[in-house]
């Protein structure tokens, strides 16, 4: 049998040996189990550095899950979590400190913060009112006062009224009767509650 024969028995050999391999690795792959549920505490994406890149876990304090996602600096800049029965999304800015952060639920609302959970400054939109709030104590409040009519009330760092432009419900002191006022109307207050000034 010449050399090119031999080559050509030989080349058929290695290709029989190399489909029986694939075949094997096939079935092998097959045969390995799939688990229909995973259960743990934590995952870990990680990028081709092994950094850290998201992670879907429970929080310690009260088992509430959440997903959230870094960037390449390691801090975060996205969470997906949940509070209770109430869902929220968190964005926080490039620098990943939360001091343009965004939370958005829509079980009440979207909330605008200049730090991450304890922010000084916060902006609360719901369906029916805005709320600007200085370190949670709210300070504006624009929208409509049990539904009669628009209003909106400054507050001092008490979180009490001082200023209400539009409808507002006044008790009379003498028979203790309530009223409301216009839409076009202005009240002052003390830090009292006393009226100060009112027109009209």
């Amino acid at each position: 049998m010449g050399n090119g024969k031999w080559l050509v028995v030989l080349a058929v050999l290695c290709l029989a040996v190399a489909l029986v391999a694939v075949a094997y690795a096939a079935g092998k792959a097959k045969a390995v189990p799939v688990q229909q549920v995973v259960r743990a505490k934590r995952f870990e994406l990680v990028d081709r550095q092994g950094r850290v890149r998201g992670e879907f876990r429970t929080e310690a304090y009260d088992g509430s899950p959440s997903l959230r996602l870094f960037g390449r600096d390691g801090k975060p800049c996205a969470a997906l979590a949940v509070s209770g029965n109430r869902g929220g999304v968190w964005l926080c800015d490039r620098d990943g400190d939360g001091s343009s952060s965004l939370a958005a639920a829509m079980a009440f609302g979207i909330l605008l913060g200049d730090t991450d959970w304890g922010a000084k400054r916060q902006a609360f939109l719901q369906p029916d009112a805005l709320r600007l709030l200085d370190s949670y104590h709210p300070r504006v409040w624009v929208g409509f006062w049990q539904n009669e009519g628009p209003r909106v009330e400054l507050r001092d760092k008490g979180g009490k009224i001082r200023a209400a432009l539009g409808v507002t419900g006044m008790e009379t002191i003498a028979t203790g009767d309530t009223h409301k006022t216009a839409e076009s109307s202005l009240v002052l207050f003390d830090k009292e509650g006393k009226v100060l000034w009112r027109v009209p």
